[in-house]
């Protein structure tokens, strides 16, 4: 499971609720970035996701968790121990993944630290 920490206010102001399945967290975001940025907060983005030296690891879970997350089908490894990652869940999840960069976050994503990523989400520009 992830737990993950968003704007609940800025969900309110644009009458969003928090989504409850991948491709609902893609959709709503989008929404959500397309509203903000139309309002002025132009470099707004829905999700940041840090990928500075010290966050790989947590990237590394996050892809494993979003791969687990269709349909229980993204095992990375089987049963026998054998790595398994070229599958249909982990080919969404990578493809999903990619589709985020530039519309729900950042182009740039690489070298975002935690800790901008932070500053970011308190300064209300980003929604998680």
């Amino acid at each position: 499971q992830m737990v993950a920490y968003y704007r609940k206010d800025l969900f309110d102001k644009h009458g969003l609720t928090w989504p409850a399945t991948w491709e609902e967290f893609e959709t709503t975001l989008d929404t959500l970035v397309k509203k903000e940025r139309a309002g002025g907060n132009t470099d707004f983005d829905g999700v940041l996701l840090p990928t500075d030296s010290n966050s790989q690891n947590r990237i590394i879970y996050m892809l494993v968790t979003l791969m687990s997350g269709f349909d229980g089908a993204g095992n990375i490894v089987d049963d026998s121990g054998n790595v398994t990652v070229n599958n249909p869940a982990a080919a969404r999840t990578l493809t999903m993944w990619k589709r985020w960069v530039g519309t729900i976050a950042p182009h740039n994503l690489w070298g975002l630290t935690s800790g901008g990523a932070r500053n970011n989400f308190l300064a209300g520009k980003s929604a998680c």
